[in-house]
């Protein structure tokens, strides 16, 4: 399991980082010391797969990075699984049963933990931070004393406006972190920056768990700004999204220095051609797309060595990937619908929700709610989300280009298209911009006046579209804010 993995490189090379957070490097010994120490105190909580069963779910509100991983790997080295979730609200929001207990620390504090507990009958542990005084005595445990590693549940990323949840079982992970290891070239001599991704995103969770099974280090970077991270030495690869990249562009000249050896691959969303050349230009030439899902892992893997390659996917040679019509049969090359991935590694529902994985998972394939292309020469290139057309008197029209057009012409950090009837049912085009300078209209009338349909459009300026920890607009919450789901607007 991977805690042996860690104790493993732990005795071979002591020394070496595994964890870096917020500059503060953790040694391969000291993080497996520290997990030990933590498996020892919460095991003599009752945390056991045959105390809290093994059955249930150790919920973790744990905001801070480095203690949210070293507890939820003691919790799973016990044989339980774990979530670790953004908020005290999301746990109620999850509906999730079989809650074993609710993990906090006493260096955080979760207003209102004790009063939520309590009421929903939860039990609640809290880890003191003198557990690790003794962390520079304690020896590195020996490998193969824990028979079952408990799973961790992750959470998708919200944008039909409800988070699911997909098991992730290690046991039936291991094809999937060699492919990982493999497409990614992770090795022991990795280090591979997820700057400050939460253990909730299948990404940040995978890459880590990839990284520490080959031996590498994993560099986080938590408050401030995000291109801080940058200037650890060596990173061989760095995640972001579209938005954090964003971020790290704004940063002043001479905040972070070049790397052509890093990878610096974009997941998430799709990368403006400006964003791709600002990247390639201040950050390194060996920019990646990323197109993967929490259900289906990695499904496509893009360099962008040519300015076509932004929006042209390379499928792995492993994934199946089918381009379907709305009765799921299969289309040919060139023709427009929805995606489905042929699933491995045993994923095949959303946890504890029947009626999701009815929904999307089917007859042995993934449906991630993704239009698309598949090109003749096997490229997919995306046209948006099934859950993100714009129908226009009858008329659906993926959002995505649109979307990509408005951002590109108005220089934008972020735009989102979406439609809804007004209060004389007739339906309209909202369309939200983030801008960095004042929005042309008539910039937004060209770009609109090349769908096949005459539209009304509304034009919104907000100072910053509201997006979950991947950095995706949530839709669902934008239209409540700008009041167009009662009419409002």
């Amino acid at each position: 399991m991977l805690v042996d993995k860690i104790n493993h490189f732990a005795r071979r090379g002591p020394d070496k980082p595994a964890l870096v957070y917020n500059q503060q490097e953790l040694s391969y010994r000291a993080f497996a010391c520290a997990i030990e120490l933590a498996r020892r105190w919460l095991e003599a909580q009752g945390i056991a797969a045959d105390g809290v069963s093994g059955s249930s779910v150790a919920v973790l509100a744990i905001a801070n990075i480095r203690d949210a991983w070293v507890l939820s790997l003691a919790v799973r080295s016990l044989g339980v699984a774990t979530l670790v979730v953004p908020s005290l609200e999301q746990i109620v929001h999850l509906g999730l049963a079989g809650i074993g207990c609710v993990v906090t620390t006493e260096t955080e504090n979760w207003r209102g933990a004790g009063e939520l507990c309590q009421a929903a009958g939860w039990r609640r542990i809290t880890v003191p931070k003198t557990i690790f005084a003794d962390l520079a005595n304690t020896s590195i445990p020996v490998t193969g004393t824990t028979p079952h590693f408990g799973g961790h549940l992750l959470l998708t990323s919200g944008t039909t406006g409800r988070f699911k949840m997909v098991m992730a079982d290690l046991a039936q992970q291991s094809d999937s972190l060699s492919v990982r290891q493999q497409v990614f070239g992770i090795s022991d001599q990795s280090i591979v920056n997820l700057a400050n991704f939460q253990l909730w995103g299948g990404g940040a969770h995978n890459f880590a768990i990839a990284t520490w099974d080959a031996g590498g280090a994993v560099v986080f970077q938590q408050g401030g700004d995000v291109h801080t991270a940058l200037n650890y030495r060596g990173i061989t690869h760095t995640l972001a999204t579209p938005y954090s990249l964003a971020c790290v562009l704004s940063a002043p000249a001479g905040a972070f220095g070049r790397n052509d050896a890093m990878r610096f691959i974009v997941v998430s969303g799709p990368l403006s051609e400006a964003m791709t050349l600002a990247a390639q230009r201040r950050l390194t030439r060996q920019i990646y797309t990323y197109y993967g899902t929490t259900e289906a892992g990695v499904v496509a893997v893009t360099q962008i060595v040519h300015l076509e390659d932004i929006a042209s996917h390379k499928i792995l040679p492993s994934r199946q990937v089918q381009i379907v019509d709305d009765r799921d049969r299969v289309l040919p090359a060139g023709r427009e619908g929805q995606v489905r991935i042929r699933t491995a590694h045993g994923v095949n529902r959303y946890f504890q929700d029947p009626l999701a994985s009815q929904e999307f998972f089917r007859d042995g394939y993934f449906y991630p709610g993704d239009l698309g292309i598949v090109r003749p020469d096997g490229r997919l290139m995306l046209r948006g989300r099934v859950t993100e057309v714009i129908n226009v008197l009858g008329v659906k029209i993926a959002a995505g280009p649109l979307e990509e057009a408005v951002q590109r012409e108005t220089g934008a950090t972020g735009v989102c298209i979406f439609s809804a009837p007004d209060q004389t049912g007739v339906e309209e085009v909202h369309v939200a911009v983030e801008p960095r300078r004042s929005v042309d209209r008539s910039t937004l009338s060209r770009v609109l006046g090349q769908l096949p349909v005459r539209v009304r459009a509304r034009l919104h300026c907000v100072d910053a579209l509201p997006r979950n920890d991947l950095g995706k607009v949530r839709r669902d919450v934008l239209r409540r804010q700008l009041g167009v789901a009662s009419g409002e607007a």
